[in-house]
């Protein structure tokens, strides 16, 4: 049996991380804020904090502010302000049709309510509290567009930081851009659709196609997955070596493409998973060594679980590993490869699912019981889909008669 111990040393390390977080549970992100503690519900409130992401929806705009400052406007606690790390401000859309622009980077003051964010009601049921803990955030603000002003402030004076931010503002811009010509190309309803596969823009997304896929099992095709970051970084990379590039230069474009596409897209746990694993494999080639796959999963947990230990309790974490896990554990049972490719597809996903089987029922309280023939056909076809889309995009800035042909091959 081969020995791992870098492979042992990152169990032990998430073993230590998996106490930590469902015993002790003395994480810092475990723990109430002050706002949440000190303010309560549906107060009124005055907040200023600096933009670092946004994300347009059907019914609002989400705005994320770190460096926040919290204060109440009542008399009695008018003169109490609470700094808070991150806060979401949430935006409704009004009948008036107003819209403020904004961009990464800016400050902005907001005139609102606060909110907090509560565990579900019913088992399996989405845990909005657990979602917003993992990313750091504890209290929300409930606002208009009329309550929320750009605070005209100087340039950061923190060049990489400026730089940094523009660089989002324009990822930013294009995956609106994008966003735009895929519906405007091919029709509200199948455009939302292949956008959330490329962009991850749910916005647009009919809700009871999204819950028509979830029910089959089919819901990662509609986000940014593993699956993605492999196809793209791989093809990338791929190209350039039988172009006759270097290893080191394949290997820096392609997990450089990823890492900008994680960036416009959004970091989710199976994406930044597969940007993990990639540049491991990336690696490996460059340094002429081979890649032993158990290691790399171990060594992207223990680098999540550093990273935020709460990642060891959601859901998305412990599907996107276990996938691997079911490959590399489960897998090899069924026997050796054949040379029918739809067999071994069939055990691949029987694999993965079997793995799965238990993630799902303890946190979904349901088991598709279409998904294992279902991925077995549509994920095969899930490679033809992006590429003819991606090509669609880059090819209808060039002619827009191309361009189409390759929005209607993902149409059909």
């Amino acid at each position: 049996m081969r020995k791992r111990p870098l492979c042992m040393v990152c169990l032990v390390l998430l073993a230590i991380q998996l106490v930590r977080v469902s015993f002790l549970q003395n994480t810092k992100d475990q723990k109430p804020s002050l706002a949440e503690t000190l303010i309560s519900d549906e107060k009124d409130v005055i907040c200023e904090g600096t933009v670092y992401r946004i994300e347009n929806k059907s019914q609002s705009t989400a705005i994320y502010l770190k460096d926040a400052v919290v204060s109440c406007t009542d008399q009695k606690s008018k003169n109490q302000t609470i700094k808070e790390k991150k806060i979401l401000v949430t935006i409704k859309n009004n009948k008036s049709g107003k819209k403020i622009r904004m961009k990464i980077g800016q400050k902005l003051n907001v005139w609102g309510t606060k909110q907090s964010f509560h565990p579900p009601r019913n088992p399996g049921n989405f845990n909005q509290k657990s979602y917003y803990q993992k990313q750091g955030i504890h209290v929300g603000v409930l606002t208009k567009a009329e309550q929320v002003e750009i605070v005209l402030s100087e340039k950061d004076k923190n060049w990489i930081v400026s730089r940094w931010n523009s660089i989002r503002n324009q990822l930013d811009r294009l995956k609106n851009y994008w966003n735009w010509k895929i519906v405007s190309q091919m029709g509200k309803t199948h455009g939302a659709m292949l956008s959330a596969i490329l962009l991850g823009e749910k916005s647009g997304l009919d809700p009871e196609m999204k819950k028509l896929y979830q029910k089959n099992g089919l819901g990662h095709l509609l986000a940014i997955s593993g699956l993605h970051m492999s196809l793209i970084g791989m093809s990338v990379y791929r190209l350039l070596r039988r172009m006759g590039n270097s290893f080191l230069f394949s290997g820096i474009a392609g997990g450089g493409i990823l890492f900008f596409y994680l960036v416009m897209t959004g970091p989710q746990v199976s994406s930044l998973r597969a940007l993990l694993m990639f540049f491991i494999r990336m690696g490996a080639e460059i340094t002429g060594r081979d890649v032993d796959q158990p290691t790399s999963l171990a060594v992207t947990a223990a680098i999540l679980s550093i990273y935020q230990p709460l990642y060891l309790l959601d859901a998305a974490f412990l599907l996107s590993f276990g996938a691997i896990l079911g490959i590399l554990l489960l897998y090899p049972i069924f026997g050796q490869k054949t040379r029918l490719k739809a067999w071994e597809g069939f055990k691949i996903s029987l694999a993965v699912n079997g793995m799965l089987l238990g993630i799902m029922l303890y946190y979904y309280f349901e088991v598709p019981p279409y998904a294992l023939v279902l991925n077995v056909i549509l994920i095969p076809l899930f490679p033809f889909v992006m590429l003819t889309g991606i090509g669609g995009i880059l090819f209808s800035e060039l002619s827009g008669t191309v361009g189409k042909i390759g929005f209607r091959s993902c149409d059909r």
